[in-house]
């Protein structure tokens, strides 16, 4: 029985995932992502835009351990389940054809994939990433489904005495009144 529990959890695990891309039709990922280096962890909000190619039960998003503080669908707040790797929404979602909005709040220490270099010691200071669509769920509640294209808007708050670079198109940046770049 109890090698039972691990076989029966790897195949929701594989039938949840499965049935995200084959049923839901993800459009585009907003995500606001603040970063403390000083305690190597992350947090912010991710919003998913999706539309529904069929009904579904459920929507899993890949987060590795990370500690989900909220999660809305359709600005409404719902409950959810957290595994070692997904966010699982366990709820009937509208007919297709609706535009649907999915948020997570969250914040981790991410053990790979982001790496907080010379922070704690004389180094030169500097945050980087790894990923390139299958590690960013250590940092980032996103999908490791290299099949998975969406549009992609990314929003860092970091202290102002640093530059921030990313891939894609810089389209606006500015200061909050904490003294952050947006």
């Amino acid at each position: 029985m109890k090698r039972l529990i691990p076989i029966v959890t790897l195949f929701f695990l594989s039938v949840v995932t499965a049935q995200n891309s084959k049923n839901i039709d993800f459009k585009k990922v907003t995500a606001i992502v603040d970063i403390n280096p000083y305690n190597k962890e992350v947090k912010g909000t991710v919003e998913f835009t999706f539309d529904l190619k069929n009904q579904v039960k459920s929507i899993a998003v890949d987060a590795k351990p990370m500690n989900i503080t909220n999660v809305f669908l359709n600005d409404k707040k719902i409950k959810f389940n957290v595994t070692d790797n997904q966010v699982i929404v366990n709820k009937n979602v509208k007919p297709k054809g609706q535009e649907q909005k999915l948020t997570i709040a969250y914040n981790t220490k991410p053990k790979k994939a982001m790496y907080f270099v010379g922070w704690d010691n004389d180094g030169p200071n500097q945050i980087w990433t790894q990923g390139q669509g299958k590690y960013t769920s250590n940092w980032l509640p996103s999908f490791d489904d290299m099949n998975e294209k969406t549009e992609f808007d990314l929003f860092i708050r970091f202290d102002s005495n640093y530059e921030v670079i990313a891939n894609g198109k810089l389209i606006e940046k500015g200061t909050s009144v904490d003294g952050k770049t947006l």
